[in-house]
This record gives structure tokens, C-alpha cells and sequence, in this order.
């Protein structure tokens, strides 16, 4: 656009010039058909010079839109350069976010594995205990007149009933318990 402005400047300048000369050029002694061609030449000169002066405002004024373009573009890749900016600062803290909540999420994950093996574990203590127990309270028995026996063994199965009734309450409660707290845990890391 540059070089066309510059040429339509050049033109422009190049008529001025012709136009000059031809004036210079005149004589007073000189007569009417030099005058008439003269003339002639002016009339076609100002033309050319009118036509390099609409060319000359169409380019200065393509150069100013292009100018005001490349001004709302420059400033339109400012403004994505900060959204940029800001989405990648964004992305960072969400990053940091994640990871600190995954290993979050692998400790409670870890914890609850390592409570489920305890409790496993203390729910074949107490089927030993059970077991042991029985055998126990068997060996008694066989001892034990029958009438005595039905009444020891219906306490007895009722014991045990109590004993595993409250076993599998604290092992429920402990299950629920922790599961409510993996849940609470896991529904905190999603809201964020």
C-alpha cells in the first residue's frame, strides 16, 4: 500500500512538473495554435492531475484503515495474550490442585485399605474367640447334667449371638464410618 501511495505522490509530482514546464515554456510571441495546444495539454495534465489526486486520497485512505486494522488487531492479540496469560496461571494452580488432591485421595485410599485389613484381621480373632469358646463350653457341657445343658447352651447360644450381634455392629459402624469419611473426602476433591 506503501508503494502505492508513494506512486500516486509520484504521478502527482511528475504532472506538477509538465504542467510547470509548459507554462515556462510559453511565449508571449508564440500565437494562438500554441496557445490552443497548451491549453489542450493544461486541460489533460488537470485531468491526470485530479485522477492521481482521487487515487492518491483512495490509497491514504486504505492506508488509514489498514493502519486502524492492524492498531484494533495489535490490540485485539493483547488482549488474547492476557487471557492466555491468565488461563495459564489458571491451569498451573488447577495442575497443583489436582496433584494435591490425588495424593490426597491415595493416602485415604491407602488409610482405608490398611483399616479394612485390621478389621479383617480382628474379625478372625473373634471367630477364633468363638470357636475356642464353643469348644470350650462344649467340653463343659458333655459334663453337665442334660437339663442343665439345654439351659447352658440356649445361654450360651445367646451369648454368642450377643457377642457376634455386637461384633458385626462395631464392624459395621467402623465400615459405615469409614466409608462415610472416603466419600466426604472424594466428593470434597470433586467439588474442587
Amino acid at each position: 500500500m506503501r508503494c502505492n501511495w508513494v506512486e500516486s505522490a509520484n504521478e502527482r509530482g511528475n504532472v506538477i512538473q509538465t504542467l510547470a514546464r509548459s507554462v515556462i515554456s510559453i511565449s508571449p510571441a508564440g500565437g494562438g495554435k500554441i496557445a490552443d495546444g497548451l491549453e489542450h495539454d493544461n486541460s489533460v495534465l488537470e485531468g491526470k492531475l485530479k485522477d492521481a489526486s482521487k487515487r492518491l486520497r483512495a490509497k491514504e485512505a486504505q492506508t488509514g484503515n489498514a493502519l486502524k486494522e492492524r492498531d484494533d488487531a495489535v490490540a485485539q492479540l493483547d488482549s488474547f495474550k492476557a487471557k492466555v496469560n491468565d488461563l495459564a496461571q489458571e491451569l498451573e494452580t488447577t495442575r497443583k490442585t489436582l496433584e494435591s488432591e490425588t495424593l490426597r485421595r491415595i493416602e485415604y485410599q491407602n488409610k482405608l485399605q490398611s483399616l479394612q485389613e485390621d478389621l479383617q484381621f480382628k474379625e478372625k480373632l473373634w471367630k477364633e474367640y468363638v470357636r475356642e469358646s464353643r469348644r470350650r463350653h462344649d467340653v463343659s457341657v458333655t459334663e453337665i447334667d442334660k437339663k442343665i445343658k439345654v439351659d447352658y447352651e440356649s445361654r450360651l447360644e445367646a451369648a454368642i449371638a450377643d457377642l457376634r450381634d455386637q461384633q458385626n455392629y462395631e464392624i459395621d459402624q467402623m465400615r459405615d464410618d469409614l466409608e462415610g469419611q472416603y466419600k466426604a473426602k472424594i466428593q470434597r476433591v470433586h467439588r474442587r
